[in-house]
């Protein structure tokens, strides 16, 4: 059955295991997208609505585009490298309490070591935007992720408290060679985004004080 008309929601579950997830759930479809006319199996979605399943893939009939259109949500298992270093829920609850020292956004350690689970998540390659726009709260660093993405980006050279005020708006001006579908993000993306960037930047903090964290037991 079709569910009935209504706003789509946009959900992201953000996992550090992506096969450990999907054997932890049962009663989903694998999303599928078109790929040079074949159906093939999209990286991250499962629906769990009951959506008519291609005989031969086992994904959904239909491309997650035209799920869309018929009103199916998707939803996406991201997998995110920060949550292997993250053991238990109370360790991720006293994280997010613990304050956040915004010179580690100017510390070159954090956007270049060597290894991967220790450059800052999203903005690893920005950290020249960092410099430009040195953040101080979770909503600036949203600001910096919403930036960076591609109907925003023409913003950056521009003033901070500019860019600010119009962040978040859909501007008529940024639609002359169909910007509109051009991504970008949303302010309840930004700050969702911004809250896991600060996480990992605390994670990063303990590392380089010598603090070894040991693999994720919660999320899977």
């Amino acid at each position: 059955m079709i569910p009935d008309e209504k706003d789509i929601p946009d959900v992201d579950l953000d996992v550090a295991y992506y096969d450990k997830a999907l054997a932890a759930l049962s009663g989903y479809v694998l999303a599928s997208e078109n790929t040079n006319g074949k159906l093939t199996k999209h990286k991250n979605g499962i629906y769990f609505q009951q959506v008519p399943v291609d005989p031969e893939t086992g994904f959904s009939a239909f491309p997650y585009q035209e799920a869309e259109e018929l009103n199916y949500y998707k939803i996406d298992i991201l997998h995110v490298r920060v949550y292997e270093l993250v053991k238990s829920e109370e360790l991720l609850q006293q994280l997010l309490e613990e304050p956040v020292d915004w010179e580690w956004f100017l510390d070159e350690r954090f956007f270049d070591s060597d290894d991967g689970r220790y450059r800052l998540t999203h903005l690893a390659n920005h950290h020249y935007l960092c410099e430009m726009y040195p953040p101080q709260s979770i909503e600036d660093v949203a600001v910096l992720l919403a930036v960076i993405r591609p109907r925003k980006s023409y913003l950056i050279g521009e003033p901070w408290e500019k860019i600010k005020s119009i962040i978040w708006d859909k501007l008529p001006e940024e639609n002359p060679n169909n910007e509109a579908k051009k991504y970008y993000f949303k302010k309840s993306h930004g700050i969702a985004y911004a809250l896991l960037v600060t996480l990992h930047a605390r994670l990063i903090a303990k590392h380089f004080n010598g603090e070894e964290l040991e693999e994720s037991e919660f999320f899977v």
